[in-house]
């Protein structure tokens, strides 16, 4: 998950919001995130859950929160930016993409094994 979002992310940082804007950037940052996403469940997650394994509401939160958690250490400790700087992007339009692609990116394993 990080590392598609460091590239997904780049990508529309470096390219697309100068030639598209930031937007649309990240509309179609999020698209790409998205499916990026459900190509890797139909690669590694078999269609039936097993009974121990672990729900997938509860897998998609916590890939969230550790995806978060390494989000902000890279935005603080990498670029040196400060940590109320780097969450307010998501009160930004862009940055409120981005959150409800985060988002639909954690529910992908509930969506994938639904109705089980």
């Amino acid at each position: 998950m990080v590392v598609t979002y460091l590239v997904t992310g780049m990508t529309r940082s470096q390219v697309l919001d100068d030639q598209i804007g930031p937007i649309a950037g990240a509309l179609t940052e999020a698209a790409l995130f998205l499916a990026i996403g459900v190509a890797s469940l139909a690669v590694l997650s078999p269609r039936r859950i097993d009974a121990n394994a672990i729900h997938p509401v509860a897998a998609g939160l916590i890939a969230l929160g550790l995806f978060l958690l390494a989000d902000s250490s890279i935005a603080v400790w990498l670029c040196g930016l400060p940590l109320s700087r780097h969450m307010s992007r998501f009160a930004e339009a862009a940055g409120m993409i981005q959150f409800t692609a985060l988002m639909l990116y954690a529910a992908l394993p509930s969506l994938w094994h639904w109705p089980d």
